[in-house]
């Protein structure tokens, strides 16, 4: 397992003997690029590198079996934790859903409203910023 951005990781399906890698997308969320103009987008970055690297997940799908860009397009389970939602929660990642992949809409959105009023992540100050003294 492997991270390639805030919002895509790279897997070995079990059980695949050829070890064939495959492009996740994951469902529900819209988080920042990771690049220098997107300070939040390498926290988000960092911060899926270490809940997930080298862990072994579990992938459900919604509707969608592949997208055009050929991703599969899947909710990412670690253990029991959504880990879709985590990234909402943590304010690392907006909520975003298309029709027909819309199964966690609701508790996504609830997610980014509690994140967005205790200004967390993207409703908070910029990661990079210097904290003033009072």
């Amino acid at each position: 397992m492997n991270v390639l951005s805030p919002e895509t990781i790279e897997v070995v399906l079990q059980g695949d003997v050829l070890n064939k890698t495959y492009v996740v997308r994951l469902l529900g969320v819209d988080a920042p690029a990771n690049s220098p103009a997107e300070p939040w987008g390498a926290v988000a970055f960092q911060t899926l590198q270490t809940w997930l690297a080298g862990r072994v997940v579990r992938l459900v799908q919604d509707t969608t079996l592949i997208n055009e860009a050929g991703e599969l397009p899947r909710y990412v389970y670690l253990q029991e934790s959504l880990i879709n939602r985590r990234m909402v929660e943590a304010g690392l990642a907006r909520p975003r859903f298309s029709q027909p992949d819309v199964r966690f809409q609701r508790d996504f959105q609830t997610a980014a409203d509690e994140a967005r009023q205790a200004g967390r992540g993207l409703w908070g100050p910029d990661p990079t910023a210097t904290p003033t003294q009072t």
